[in-house]
């Protein structure tokens, strides 16, 4: 298209494009919510396993790792650190006990995530 004076119009965003973005965007969305869905498994395990331990759990990856358990996602060695050392023999029931929470939201992403705080 051209306008009075020769321009070239063009679309900003052509209708692919803005089907690629919208799916990405619900991917993005997707992945948050198990992400959100993990990491509230997560706490509910830990809190029913006694608050003072839950409480150490927390300030453990705050002080060694400065970082909260929501940052574990990214960073499972962290949490898998301190699980061990909190909770000790306990450690792979803890873990377990997470998954079983989890149910049908365990996604292959999950269940990465859970690999790798079982790994020795």
């Amino acid at each position: 298209m051209r306008s009075k004076r020769g321009s070239i119009y063009f679309k900003i965003v052509p209708d692919k494009f803005k089907n690629i973005s919208m799916l990405y965007t619900l991917m993005s969305l997707y992945l948050e919510q198990h992400e959100l869905a993990l990491i509230s498994c997560m706490e509910v395990v830990l809190m029913r396993r006694g608050n003072v331990n839950y409480n150490l759990v927390l300030a453990k990856l705050k002080s060694h790792y400065d970082c909260t358990i929501r940052d574990c996602y990214d960073h499972p060695e962290y949490l898998k650190t301190i699980l061990r050392e909190v909770y000790k023999e306990d450690y792979k029931s803890i873990i377990n006990e997470i998954r079983l929470e989890l149910g049908d939201l365990a996604t292959e992403e999950i269940g990465d995530f859970i690999n790798i705080l079982l790994k020795s």
